[in-house]
């Protein structure tokens, strides 16, 4: 889902789910929030959150981009 409530702010987020098998316990998710925030045409701010509910691992993100 990406979502522009402003076109220098986009909120996105995705859901990856992966199952084995019918028979397997085995599954692996995915949850994904990332903001970007353009600062002008060439600097965005990008942060975002990343959670695997399966195993508990969780991540926090933030990058500077430049784009040329």
């Amino acid at each position: 889902i990406l979502y522009r409530p402003f076109s220098v702010w986009s909120i996105r987020l995705e859901y990856l789910g992966t199952m084995y098998s019918e028979n397997s316990s085995l599954a692996r998710d995915t949850v994904e929030v990332h903001s970007n925030l353009a600062f002008t045409r060439s600097f965005a701010l990008e942060l975002g959150f990343r959670m695997h509910p399966d195993n508990g691992y969780t991540e926090t993100l933030a990058s500077l981009k430049y784009y040329f």
